[in-house]
């Protein structure tokens, strides 16, 4: 399992978070060998009987049956409520119906409280997500695919396969030849607790050659993870100039030459006016880190340089200006259909937000391209009426 920061700053944008386990070679033995130590268990469980031998200890239930030697002692004792007795003698159950009974509670089929089958290490979920049933209890056998494709897609407790550590570890032969033991496109796009596929891993080690593989082999390159980032929402992110290259680049016919199978058609590149879970799309994300050469990929392949983010209606204009960043804001006045004048939800225009900031050259150069400074004209005169308004003279208000 990777994880990175939900946001990176200006100054530690190249930080990660790494939280993985190593990848050890018998982890599949161990695994096998706790199923068989589980089976033992149940077992034991199953062959113990009933009755066991010496004293054990008693709910209450079986010494309370035994004080009541018969329903007819009962009758001659003159303290026993009459009313009472007859309770006791509805209540009264023979030993084979109780045995009965408890037979067929065990034989009877409960459903599912949703807890067990959502773990990400039981089996029978993991296959079951590729239409498949696994007898359970037993060895995992699926017909028409190897052992060794079953190992390496099993899934450990963090929810990552030997591909997702292979990546991990940076193995990159590993995980190539892990890829091409996939048996459909669909295996590849397992994921983890953090709801990381394998080419959102690779693309968080910036190895190009597994994300141009993973993607021709079919793997998804619009999946979410926890943070609703996609693989590119990643890679803008981290200013990733070659791995954004990639994954804007449509696989070709050559690259799936060593698939064994077909794989479905995708966009390529994919909608990128998407937003993750913060609102960003791919543009503000590489506008947060000031990335222009990742930008200018993106607005090649016809991202809208106008875009807002879904939280405050900004734009990446309105980074530039907000945070006095020249080098962002001069890209941004060289790109075509560039609105100067983009509100935000709260109607506030780039140059606004330069001027409450206090960024007079931001200001000065965007109304030398063009920005309208109606508004910062309204405010200086409200500023001015409300110095009028507090002027006094011998104590006396100027205005009254």
């Amino acid at each position: 399992m990777y994880r990175t920061a939900d946001c990176v700053n200006m100054e530690d944008k190249d930080d990660l978070q790494v939280d993985c386990a190593m990848v050890e070679p018998n982890s599949q033995a161990r695994i096998r060998c706790g199923f068989e130590n589980i089976r033992q268990e149940i077992k034991k469980l199953n062959n113990s009987s009933a009755k066991t031998e010496g004293q054990r200890e008693d709910s209450g239930i079986f010494s309370f049956e035994q004080s009541l030697k018969s329903v007819d002692d009962v009758c001659d004792n003159d303290m026993v409520d009459g009313s009472l007795l007859e309770e006791i003698t509805k209540m009264q159950i023979s030993e084979p119906e109780i045995t009965s009974e408890y037979k067929k509670c065990l034989e009877t089929h409960h459903e599912d409280d949703g807890y067990h089958s959502k773990s990400m290490t039981d089996i029978h979920k993991t296959w079951g997500e590729f239409g498949l049933s696994v007898e359970e209890g037993g060895p995992v056998n699926i017909p028409g695919i190897s052992q060794e494709a079953i190992e390496a897609y099993m899934q450990d407790d963090d929810g990552d396969t030997q591909l997702h550590m292979a990546i991990i570890q940076l193995a990159e032969s590993i995980a190539l030849q892990l890829i091409n033991l996939a048996p459909n496109h669909e295996w590849l796009n397992l994921v983890n607790t953090l709801l990381q596929t394998p080419l959102h891993l690779a693309v968080i080690t910036r190895q190009e050659k597994i994300v141009r593989r993973l993607m021709a082999a079919g793997a998804s390159v619009d999946v979410r993870d926890l943070h609703g980032n996609t693989p590119l929402h990643i890679a803008t992110r981290e200013g990733y100039q070659e791995i954004v290259n990639h994954l804007l680049k449509p696989v070709c016919y050559e690259e799936t030459q060593e698939n064994k199978y077909e794989i479905p058609y995708q966009r390529v590149p994919q909608d990128l006016e998407a937003k993750n879970y913060e609102g960003h799309t791919c543009l503000h994300l590489a506008a947060l880190g000031t990335h222009t050469r990742v930008m200018e990929s993106l607005i090649k392949k016809a991202a809208k340089v106008n875009a807002q983010d879904g939280k405050s209606g900004r734009t990446v204009l309105h980074y530039a200006a907000e945070t006095g960043n020249r080098i962002l804001l001069e890209f941004l006045l060289g790109c075509k259909r560039l609105d100067l004048d983009s509100c935000t939800y709260g109607g506030l225009t780039p140059i606004v937000l330069a001027a409450g900031r206090k960024f007079g050259d931001v200001v000065g150069i965007l109304q030398a391209h063009g920005a309208d400074c109606s508004s910062l004209q309204d405010d200086t005169e409200d500023e001015d009426e409300d110095m009028i308004d507090d002027f006094c003279i011998a104590g006396e208000p100027l205005l009254r």
